[in-house]
């Protein structure tokens, strides 16, 4: 009987030790940060500012829907938000590492995550980069409950001074900087997980973007792939991306001045893809351009505020006075000077698509042919496609990126494209934005509001 209470005492004592160990508390070393450089700001942006910004993005909305305040329903759903502008390390177009910028946005009661999704912003001025916006349109994703991070891209932000020009569509590049700037953001959620601020549940991936954005999602997508993270990613989203960039010039060119409007695009890609591969001094532009795109200075000095931008010195191209990337500004004086006809913007050389051999294509111009060669090296549909399934969102019309485009990159990906019924660019946006958040709505009241229904207010 004492031996059989000695053990019992004995086995007691070994189950109190183990409790006791198991109510302490597990120290974690503080996490290391390979690609985070610095938190610059935290910013709180409340749910009526959010709601703000939503009802003047949807200019349409009623003051009531099905009889209760608008204003009051989306209070509903949208949370209170934190916006984290910070600095990551990534490479340049040289190889040399620089402090590039970006936004990491959550909601700010938020208490635990299980992804981050990694949003690819499309083309926009220098001023709206990502971290220089109060709050950046494309991340409102976060309005579901999701954990969202977003590039400056280089060239932006914290980069403007580092990056002469930005490498605009440069495949390599982009999706270099935009994996670099996950993983700096999960460095800054596993700081907020190491404070007990927030729990992390999951690992999964999610990307999407639009137009630009398209592009620079699927190149984030193989960049990802190239590093082993091919398995975490659970969704990736292009929308109106122009996968070949051949057709996106091809059908600017043909349509001349019927139906794409827009060719400060193709004048950013030379620029962008020539600074990119570190091939600028290495061309002509009087081989790229056409003759009325170098004015005497002065010629265009009177006019708006963007106008008076313009003011170019004598033998100087459009884009010695374009730091800001204004495609409004852009087009605006390119329709002053030719009517925003392609051929009145580039070399005739560059609408000589007969030969393939540099001697005879594009009437031996070089230069035009080097162009032509870059344009093909960044299109998408002529690598690898990724081993990730993709969905391709495009609108049924729409003026910017040739729908041809898709149809050649849903081919490309073994897919289809999934109809945006919206026969305007900009709105095609939104309604992808909208179809995402319908389809991955975690917010703290899923259901209540369809976000697909909302297409109806799109301006």
């Amino acid at each position: 009987m004492k031996s059989s209470g000695r053990i019992t005492i004995e086995i007691l004592f070994c189950l109190l030790l183990v409790a006791g160990c198991q109510k302490e508390e597990r120290i974690l070393p503080p996490p290391i940060h390979n690609y985070l450089t610095e938190v610059v700001e935290e910013r709180k942006i409340s749910d009526d500012q959010l709601i703000e910004i939503i009802m003047d993005e949807f200019g349409n909305l009623p003051e009531e829907i099905e009889g209760i305040s608008t204003k009051n329903l989306l209070k509903l759903v949208i949370p209170d938000i934190t916006l984290a502008k910070i600095l990551y390390k990534t490479p340049d177009r040289d190889g040399k590492i620089v402090n590039a910028s970006g936004v990491v946005v959550y909601p700010t009661r938020k208490t635990e995550y299980n992804h981050i999704t990694s949003v690819q912003h499309g083309t926009c001025q220098i001023c709206d980069a990502p971290s220089e916006d109060f709050f950046p349109v494309e991340c409102s994703t976060v309005i579901i409950g999701e954990v969202v991070c977003m590039a400056d891209y280089l060239g932006y932000g914290a980069t403007v001074n580092d990056s002469l020009y930005h490498p605009y569509l440069h495949h390599q590049l982009t999706g270099t900087t935009c994996t670099d700037m996950f993983f700096a953001a999960e460095e800054y959620m596993a700081d907020k997980e190491y404070r007990k601020e927030i729990t992390k549940t999951g690992n999964d991936i999610r990307l999407l973007g639009y137009s630009q954005g398209g592009a620079a999602t699927i190149s984030t997508l193989m960049e990802m792939e190239k590093r082993g993270l091919g398995q975490r990613i659970k969704d990736a989203r292009a929308g109106g991306c122009p996968f070949n960039l051949n057709t996106f010039f091809d059908k600017y060119s043909e349509s001349d001045t019927t139906y794409y409007r827009d060719p400060a695009y193709i004048l950013m890609l030379a620029r962008g893809l020539f600074y990119g591969d570190n091939l600028l001094d290495n061309i002509d532009w009087h081989n790229i351009l056409a003759d009325g795109m170098f004015q005497p200075e002065g010629t265009f000095a009177e006019g708006t505020e963007y106008e008076k931008r313009w003011k170019w010195a004598d033998g100087k191209s459009v884009f010695d006075h374009f730091p800001d990337w204004h495609i409004k500004a852009m087009n605006s004086k390119l329709d002053t000077l030719c009517g925003k006809i392609m051929s009145g913007i580039f070399h005739p050389d560059g609408f000589d698509h007969i030969n393939k051999t540099p001697e005879n294509h594009f009437g031996g111009n070089e230069d035009w042919f080097t162009f032509y060669s870059e344009v093909y090296k960044h299109s998408l549909v002529h690598m690898t496609p990724p081993k990730t399934p993709v969905q391709v969102f495009h609108c049924i019309f729409d003026p910017v990126v040739p729908r041809e485009c898709a149809e050649e990159g849903a081919a490309w990906l073994g897919t289809t494209i999934h109809d945006l019924n919206a026969t305007n660019h900009m709105n095609g946006s939104v309604l992808f934005m909208l179809e995402y958040a319908d389809c991955h709505d975690s917010g703290p009241l899923p259901g209540i509001i369809s976000w697909k229904d909302l297409e109806q207010f799109i301006d």
